[in-house]
């Protein structure tokens, strides 16, 4: 059976401009945008057969950035084979990760103009996600679940999406200003999304997120980068202190630090995170090779709180440790920290390799893709960002990233053999010259 390439292009292009504010407007998202995509990468395997770059090709040029992102799936694996696993749940988070080449592939099959529409699906998704936000927690009155998705993880997403929408703008030569502003604005809704969602560890993101995309927008005029961003975060920290909420949520980090050193209070929300920290790092020393096993963090916890080590609030109702390393430390051990740093690393080389490029739209596809990777390890550090609908945002976001940088190497492969096919046929003797 053959499939009408051009009908399945049109649809993918499609997809990728709603992709991003289906995921954040559907519930549970990051399973129904998962699964789609998934169909639409198999129709694609099997049904579309004019495929512009053969599979076997991409795997073994970017074997390390494929590795990478299977990285977890694998682990998870390992460490259900030996310490047993309490629900195939626990397969599902990290496959979303491992089928990346399948998703890339797939945007490869496209044209470099049909795969920056993802770039107008940054900015509608982080506009969307901002009123999302506004509309669940009533103005920031509460900090509600959102769709099915932790506030905390839907909010960074939102983040990052405005983030990206700055960050992969071209040239002001070849945007219109409308357009222009538009990015802005969705840069501007992202960062008001993470203020609704009080979420301190995400803020801390903010001026590092917001520098280096402000960088990426006028990467040959440096110093004017640099004074703007200084006075838009000056007017960010000046706007933010003078939030009462803004301030109480930070003067809490002072008071509830103190009573965790005092002891006079140990299950406060900070003193909670600083339980899971070293708790995890209690099952990690106790079982550094594989773990306690994955899904099994929980059960984990509850024997530290009969040794005493964590109190019942902290092993209760936590299936997590606020940390995505210290968390795939202790539920599979070095293999789990090798796999999550691979996970950042990976795609990181790959990204890095094209923010010297000579072409200004693939740095800033590059300096996406970094900023992207920076994003999940900060957020990281704070909480397990890793968690439903990132998993999914993760492998969309990168793929849409990636495909411009790899469709532009294997087009300047494909010419550079071509010119030493033409000049080893000029090179060629003629029939007359050569009987002579």
């Amino acid at each position: 059976m053959k499939f009408g390439l051009s009908l399945f292009d049109a649809f993918v292009t499609l997809l990728l401009l709603l992709v991003f504010p289906a995921l954040l407007m559907m519930t549970r998202g990051g399973n129904a945008g998962f699964y789609l995509l998934l169909v639409c990468a198999l129709v694609h395997v099997f049904l579309v057969r004019r495929h512009r770059v053969p599979f076997k090709e991409l795997m073994r040029r970017y074997w390390y950035v494929h590795l990478g992102m299977a990285a977890l799936f694998i682990a998870t694996v390992i460490g259900a084979g030996f310490n047993g696993f309490n629900s195939p749940k626990v397969f599902d988070e990290p496959s979303r990760l491992a089928v990346f080449p399948l998703m890339l592939w797939m945007l490869l099959s496209l044209s470099p103009r049909q795969v920056k529409v993802a770039q107008a699906g940054y900015v509608l998704g982080a506009i969307v996600g901002a009123v999302l936000i506004f509309v669940a927690t009533k103005g920031g009155e509460n900090r509600n679940n959102i769709h099915g998705a932790p506030i905390i993880v839907f909010s960074n997403i939102v983040l990052l999406l405005g983030m990206l929408s700055v960050a992969t703008s071209t040239s002001s030569q070849s945007e219109s200003w409308p357009w222009r502003v538009l990015r802005i604005v969705a840069a501007l809704a992202g960062m008001y999304a993470s203020y609704l969602s009080q979420a301190r560890g995400s803020w801390i993101a903010i001026p590092f997120l917001g520098l280096f995309a402000s960088y990426l927008w006028q990467p040959n005029k440096r110093y004017v980068t640099t004074v703007v961003a200084a006075v838009l975060l000056t007017g960010a920290l000046v706007l933010a202190w003078s939030s009462p909420m803004v301030k109480s949520r930070f003067l809490q980090v002072e008071t509830e630090t103190a009573s965790f050193r005092s002891g006079t209070d140990l299950d406060t929300s900070l003193g909670t995170r600083f339980q899971l920290w070293h708790g995890s790092m209690v099952l990690f020393t106790e079982h550094p090779l594989l773990g306690v096993g994955p899904g099994k963090f929980t059960a984990g916890l509850r024997e530290l709180k009969e040794r005493k080590i964590i109190t019942p609030a902290a092993a209760s109702g936590f299936y997590h440790s606020h940390n995505d390393v210290l968390f795939n430390m202790s539920t599979m051990g070095l293999l789990g920290l090798l796999a999550i740093l691979m996970t950042y690393l990976a795609p990181a080389v790959l990204f890095w390799r094209y923010l010297r490029h000579e072409d200004a739209c693939l740095r800033r596809y590059a300096g996406g893709g970094v900023m992207l990777i920076m994003g999940y390890v900060i957020f990281g550090l704070t909480d397990c960002f890793f968690w439903g609908l990132s998993y999914t945002f993760y492998c969309i976001a990168l793929a849409t990233l990636a495909a411009p940088l790899i469709q532009s190497t294997l087009q300047q492969r494909a010419a550079t053999r071509q010119g030493s096919a033409r000049d080893a046929a000029d090179s060629r003797p003629s029939g007359a010259l050569a009987n002579t």
